[in-house]
């Protein structure tokens, strides 16, 4: 937590963020998504959803969660045209409908809780129809 809030940059950076992304931990919620909300549109921005979607996997707040998922919907619209053959599947099936596949999974561990039910739906909304399920 210490090196994340320092300012580090590259590697490091990158190796802390992914750290950091797999413990879920709550209090950074608004540090991660914040952070990645303020990138511009670049391959820095294309890189950092592998950490961020491992993060919303380990996040519970599920407003956290749909505001990251708008925020990478908006990255992903952004991308030039020209450019979107190169990233729309990795952005809706490996991004997005993974992380469906973790929410998922939590679901199955906590059956009654309706809020994860939403999350998912709202998650496979933001996908386009006809997106393959894998590569």
């Amino acid at each position: 937590k210490e090196l994340y809030k320092t300012t580090t940059k590259g590697v490091l950076k990158t190796s802390v963020t992914s750290i950091i992304a797999g413990s879920g931990d709550e209090s950074l919620a608004d540090e991660i998504i914040g952070g990645f909300k303020e990138l511009p549109i670049s391959q820095q921005k294309f890189e950092a959803l592998n950490s961020l979607a491992a993060y919303l996997g380990a996040l519970k707040n599920t407003e956290k969660i749909k505001g990251a998922v708008d925020e990478i919907i908006k990255f992903r619209d952004a991308i030039p045209e020209q450019f979107r053959n190169q990233t729309d599947d990795f952005i809706n099936v490996f991004i997005l409908q993974g992380l469906v596949t973790k929410k998922e999974e939590a679901l199955k561990a906590d059956a009654t809780n309706t809020a994860i039910k939403e999350l998912i739906d709202y998650i496979k909304g933001k996908i386009p129809a006809g997106v393959k399920k894998g590569f």
